[in-house]
């Protein structure tokens, strides 16, 4: 066998023995990647209840400016007086960013991020695109799956840094969906 297959092998077992007793080789416990299912699946049953019920809940729409160099727009959805989802569209020269962000009980608990980047500036043809997600509990990301579809760390400044921007993009854009419509 080449030198470099046994390589691949030895760290992939490894990384299997760090992962079954509870850690990787570094030391860190395996849940800086991945919250506790239960946490991920409660998130996933809000996110969907808000998804079904958005039908019957009254939308608001307002324009995003100062977030892009395109402008954009959102639409907010609320349950009587609570917000329960936020839709938004940015746009800029290289392409697009849409988000869909889930609220319960008040709090952030979900977030889909697609980004489309354009073939060419401000043409419209998407030549690649790329979905995240957020999980969050109780104000903190506990879950994020990167453009590849991969687990990503929820503990190092990466994770901190996406954290608070979606956190205050959050609540800046349930501010501007709170004023009253531009006339």
């Amino acid at each position: 066998m080449k030198p470099a297959a046994l390589r691949i092998i030895a760290g992939c077992a490894m990384a299997i023995a760090c992962a079954c007793k509870g850690g990787w080789s570094d030391g860190s416990p395996v849940s800086h990647i991945s919250a506790d299912s239960a946490i991920i699946e409660r998130v996933r049953q809000q996110y969907s209840a808000v998804e079904r019920e958005s039908p019957r809940f009254k939308r608001v729409e307002r324009t995003l400016t100062g977030y892009s160099t395109d402008g954009g727009g959102l639409v907010a959805f609320y349950n009587d007086t609570a917000l329960r989802k936020i839709e938004s569209l940015l746009l800029n020269r290289a392409g697009r960013t849409t988000q869909t962000m889930y609220y319960w009980n008040g709090g952030l608990v979900f977030v889909n991020r697609m980004a489309e980047r354009f073939n060419r500036p401000r043409s419209g043809i998407v030549a690649s695109a790329g979905k995240e997600l957020f999980f969050f509990a109780d104000g903190k990301l506990v879950r994020w799956v990167g453009e590849d579809g991969q687990l990503l760390r929820v503990d190092d400044a990466a994770a901190r840094a996406q954290s608070a921007e979606l956190l205050r993009l959050s609540r800046d854009f349930a501010q501007v969906a709170q004023r009253p419509p531009r006339r």
